[in-house]
C-alpha cells in the first residue's frame, strides 16, 4: 500500500501556500565566525556590500550574494565593485576574526 498525496486547502499538485504568523524580526545578534558566515537579509530596508560590511566590521573581508543573472556570486571587497542588498537576499559573509554583530 503507498502513500496518499495530501492536499492542503484544496490545492493541486505543484501549488504551494505557506502562512507564517508572529512578529516580524526586527534585530537579531550574531555570533559571526572566522570564515563564511550565512547571513540572511531581514530588513525591509535594503542596504548595499559596502555598507554592510562597514556595519559588520574589520573583520569583514567580504560581501557574496548569488546573481540569478549572471549564475555566479557578486563578490564585494573593500575598494571593489559595490552592488545591491536586497530584503529576502541570502549573504555570506566572510570573517578573518570573531565578531558579535547586531543585524537590524
Amino acid at each position: 500500500m503507498g502513500l496518499l498525496p495530501l492536499y492542503l486547502f484544496g490545492q493541486r499538485p505543484g501549488d504551494t501556500n505557506i502562512i507564517i504568523n508572529g512578529a516580524p524580526i526586527t534585530s537579531k545578534i550574531m555570533n559571526l565566525k572566522v570564515g563564511w558566515n550565512s547571513v540572511g537579509w531581514f530588513n525591509k530596508t535594503g542596504t548595499d556590500a559596502q555598507t554592510l560590511m562597514n556595519d559588520i566590521g574589520s573583520n569583514c573581508t567580504a560581501i557574496a550574494v548569488w546573481n540569478a543573472t549572471t549564475q555566479k556570486f557578486d563578490v564585494y571587497q573593500s575598494g571593489g565593485t559595490n552592488f545591491a542588498i536586497k530584503y529576502g537576499d541570502g549573504v555570506l559573509v566572510y570573517m578573518e576574526g570573531e565578531e558579535i554583530w547586531t543585524n537590524g
